[in-house]
């Protein structure tokens, strides 16, 4: 368990999590400096689109209590029936990576970072995603070669 604590290879990390980084940064926040008002609405459309659905009502309202009112969006866009969206599952394969070559500290670090920045300053965080960035954190450090 020690070897989730450790850094595989710093050089590699830190040029990972400089891109990972980047290109959250762009993806998440400036994608409508880069892209057209359109392009920008086709691309959040894709990754709010639910990959895994609800059938029950009662799980449905309780996972949605846990995104934030400006979660979704496009408010007409917002689906009352998705239990993990397609930008949920981008937090497990970049957690994922971050698992695979930096630590417990860094990836929580981001993460939260991250967290509190989407929920203070646009009101669209998820306090899913914290879980789901465990989940991706701890797939990658599995499948972490083990420094002996």
């Amino acid at each position: 368990m020690a070897g989730i604590f450790e850094w595989q290879a710093p050089t590699i990390a830190y040029q990972t999590l400089a891109i990972i980084g980047i290109i959250m940064y762009i993806f998440i926040f400036k994608l409508d400096s880069v892209l057209s008002k359109e392009n920008v609405k086709k691309v959040h459309n894709f990754t709010e689109k639910c990959f895994i659905g609800c059938n029950n009502k009662e799980v449905c309202d309780k996972i949605n209590c846990l995104r934030s009112p400006g979660y979704y969006l496009f408010e007409n866009e917002r689906n009352e029936k998705c239990l993990i969206t397609r930008w949920e599952i981008s937090h497990i394969v970049t957690h994922m990576v971050l698992g695979y070559y930096t630590n417990f500290y860094v990836s929580f670090g981001i993460g939260t970072g991250f967290e509190l920045y989407e929920h203070f300053v646009h009101d669209c965080g998820s306090l899913l995603d914290f879980m789901y960035n465990m989940l991706g954190f701890l797939i990658g450090s599995y499948f972490k070669p083990q420094i002996k």
